[in-house]
C-alpha cells in the first residue's frame, strides 16, 4: 500500500461516515437508503435531509444512518478541516500500518480506514 494513499482518502471529493441519528443535521445527504425489516425502502439514497425526515427515522426507531459528505463542502467538513494536514499525514502512516492485511479495495474496509484514520488525527 502507498504509505500516502488513505492520506489521499480525505482529499476525494465525498466520503461516507455513519451518524447516529441524533447527530444528523437537516441537509446532510443519505449515502444508503433506509428500510425497515421487511426491505421496505423508507428513503432512498442521495435523499438531503429535511426536518419531517428526521421525525419520521426516530418514529421508524432508526439508531444511525450512512450519510455522504461532500469535502468541498465546508459546514460538512468541519472535522477535518479542524485537522492539521501533517496530523492527517502521520496518522494514515499509522493506520496503513494497521491496515497492512486487509483489501482496501472494499468499500467498507475503505470507510474504517477512513474513520480510523480521522479518529487517530483528532487523538494525537
Amino acid at each position: 500500500m502507498n504509505t500516502l494513499s488513505s492520506y489521499n482518502l480525505f482529499r476525494n471529493k465525498t466520503y461516507m461516515t455513519r451518524l447516529s441519528i441524533d447527530d444528523i443535521q437537516i441537509g446532510m445527504v443519505l449515502d444508503e437508503e433506509i428500510k425497515n425489516s421487511t426491505g421496505t425502502v423508507l428513503l432512498p439514497s442521495d435523499t438531503k435531509i429535511v426536518e419531517k425526515h428526521i421525525r419520521a427515522m426516530k418514529m421508524w426507531g432508526i439508531q444511525d444512518i450512512s450519510i455522504r459528505i461532500d469535502a468541498d463542502d465546508k459546514s460538512s467538513n468541519d472535522k477535518i478541516q479542524n485537522i492539521s494536514p501533517e496530523k492527517i499525514k502521520l496518522a494514515s502512516l499509522e493506520m496503513a500500518k494497521r491496515f497492512t492485511h486487509t483489501d482496501l479495495k472494499h468499500p467498507a474496509i475503505r470507510t474504517l480506514l477512513k474513520i480510523a484514520t480521522l479518529h487517530h488525527a483528532e487523538n494525537s
